[in-house]
């Protein structure tokens, strides 16, 4: 895979296989978010609301951490 760096979408979308389509899938997003916090993902500006600056390394320890093959 290649475009990085990539946001907390994307990786969402890569860890899932699909798009992320319904509120079902909120739980996961945040879930994902709250790993990247925990491992110092740095983000794209000081803003709460800024994105996720997310690179290859970081993407397979969050998937490592699920247990998930990314797509």
């Amino acid at each position: 895979m290649s475009g990085y760096p990539i946001n907390s979408s994307e990786l969402c979308r890569r860890l899932l296989g699909r798009e992320i389509v319904s509120g079902d899938d909120r739980a996961f997003v945040y879930g994902v978010r709250g790993l990247l916090g925990k491992f110092g993902c740095p983000k794209a500006g000081d803003s709460q609301q800024a994105w996720w600056v997310i690179d290859e390394a970081m993407e397979k320890r969050v998937a490592t951490k699920l247990g998930l093959p990314l797509r």
